[in-house]
């Protein structure tokens, strides 16, 4: 599947590649050499290729594949993270 995405023409970029895959687990070793084959092929092919990674290491491990943009935070991580700082303002112990 990956690879079909590659050779797609209509696709401009590979955002959207990883979401069918998204019911597996991503940090499985198996997911984790699909996921290094559809990076070479979409980038042999002049394809920017990218994805959401909210944690730290699999951010640093997407783009040390070669990845071109990686998405390091999502609104709802964001949110929280924040949230809790106002709340640790504002809490007596």
């Amino acid at each position: 599947m990956q690879i079909a995405i590659a050779q797609t023409a209509e696709i401009d970029d590979s955002a959207a590649w990883k979401a069918g895959l998204h019911l597996l687990n991503p940090a499985h070793t198996d997911m984790q050499q699909a996921i290094k084959q559809a990076t070479a092929a979409c980038l042999a092919k002049g394809k920017p290729v990218g994805t959401l990674a909210p944690i730290e290491a699999d951010a640093r491990r997407y783009l040390e594949m070669g990845m071109t943009f990686v998405a390091i935070g999502g609104d709802q991580g964001l949110l929280k993270a924040s949230t809790e700082r106002l709340l640790a303002l504002f809490t007596r112990t």
